[in-house]
């Protein structure tokens, strides 16, 4: 066997905490989430663009347009000139009020009235030329990132309000982990997590998804009797909006422990052993009794005293050896 495929650590006894084991799900960030909907009643046409679920849009880009269903008080063309005539007729009353108030033919209240349509009237034609250019609305992604669902269809009649589709930022998401209320009191001591996506084989640690504790709940109810603690992780591991995960919340303890890696940890018919290197070929398979578990440690509870020589990499090559008489299952050789 290659001594490269064996790595080894010294056992140390250290501060593990108590560890919570509970199911998060992974949801929007707060702010993160926008809906996109109809500022005018009409036909909804996806114009021939292919808008998916799970799309990756950028902020402003076109989803759809709401055709005016052609009823005089929402043509939209008749409504865009309006808004276009009303601009210009309070810009040119603006200026020949400015223009008498130097001669002081009119009053300064009547100016400042004047300046005041007219702003209400640029206000209202930019909003017309930015949601309903050449008589429709182009209705845009409010923010950058990906389509989490879309709630209608080619054709549609949709009325003005009406919610369209439901666009999620991914970068940052939160995950919610709910927990029995009788650890409430240990609520209190948590400071980090440990997560373990369920489309995953790795374990990340809270600082490595660059996250933080945002808060836990404070009380129960016959609706809600699980308590829930919710942090806010960094989304670089494309983590699906809904998807669940397993949550490790790790509960400060002084206590301290001896922990392995689990990759040193070798299960048979529901017991656990390790291998201790005492020589360069000579290994000790030995039993273990093993406590808590974070998802990439565990605590062992007992079999293991400190200054052991651990293997925590190569553990399964071991096991296979000794499984095909490489490996001397009593003296430990390995051959």
């Amino acid at each position: 066997m290659e001594a490269s495929s064996i790595s080894c650590e010294l056992t140390r006894k250290g501060q593990f905490g108590h560890i919570i084991r509970s199911i998060g799900q992974v949801l929007p960030a707060q702010g993160m989430e926008k809906t996109v909907i109809a500022r005018t009643s009409g036909i909804l046409s996806f114009e021939g663009r292919q808008v998916t679920e799970g799309q990756a849009v950028q902020a402003g880009q076109i989803l759809f347009s709401v055709q005016s269903d052609g009823t005089a008080e929402n043509n939209l063309s008749i409504r865009y000139k309006e808004a276009e005539s009303n601009y210009s007729l309070a810009q040119a009353e603006y200026r020949r009020k400015e223009a008498l108030a130097k001669d002081q033919i009119v009053s300064q209240a009547e100016v400042l009235r004047a300046r005041r349509d007219l702003e209400t009237a640029q206000a209202r034609f930019a909003n017309m030329k930015e949601h309903f250019p050449s008589g429709k609305q182009e209705v845009k992604a409010g923010l950058t990132g990906s389509v989490q669902a879309i709630l209608v269809k080619e054709g549609d009649y949709v009325e003005e309000g009406q919610p369209l589709a439901i666009i999620v930022q991914s970068r940052s998401v939160l995950v919610k982990a709910l927990v029995a209320s009788r650890y409430f009191q240990q609520l209190k001591n948590v400071r980090t997590a440990d997560f373990h996506p369920r489309n995953n084989s790795k374990t990340y640690s809270l600082d490595e998804l660059e996250g933080r504790l945002l808060s836990y709940s404070q009380s129960v109810s016959a609706d809600q009797p699980m308590l829930s603690v919710t942090f806010q992780i960094s989304n670089e591991e494309g983590l699906l909006n809904g998807s669940f995960m397993d949550v490790y919340l790790r509960a400060e303890s002084p206590e301290e422990v001896i922990s392995v890696p689990n990759s040193a940890l070798i299960e048979q018919m529901g017991s656990y052993f390790v291998f201790i290197r005492h020589s360069e070929d000579h290994f000790e398979k030995r039993a273990v009794q093993v406590g808590e578990t974070d998802g990439k440690n565990s605590v062992i509870l007992a079999g293991l005293e400190e200054n052991e020589s651990l293997v925590t990499k190569g553990a399964i090559l071991l096991k296979l050896a000794q499984a095909t008489g490489k490996l001397d299952p009593h003296e430990g050789h390995a051959h």
